[in-house]
């Protein structure tokens, strides 16, 4: 009798689960299967460079911005972090 394995996750589930693996909040299954579909996926894997740059680029820029001016303070650091700087 062949061993009963679940097929691996596909990127739209991986999209599903990718905050709460930053977050450490997947049961170790979940999480390690996570963490097999990054070990082959370039797509997910430049997926999670990007969501961490985003988070990066905002952090404290939203804070420190009046609501009114939030949305423009955000786009000024995605423009200075696509230019380098």
């Amino acid at each position: 009798m062949s061993e009963h394995t679940t097929p691996p996750i596909r990127c739209i589930e991986f999209v599903d689960y990718v905050t709460d693996w930053e977050e450490g909040a997947l049961s170790d299954h979940i999480r390690a299967e996570v963490e097999e579909h990054l070990a082959f996926c370039t797509t997910c894997i430049a997926y999670v460079h990007q969501l961490r740059a985003t988070v990066s680029s905002l952090r404290g820029v939203l804070d420190e911005a009046p609501p009114a001016q939030a949305r423009e303070a955000a786009l000024a650091a995605f423009r200075a972090r696509r230019q380098g700087g």
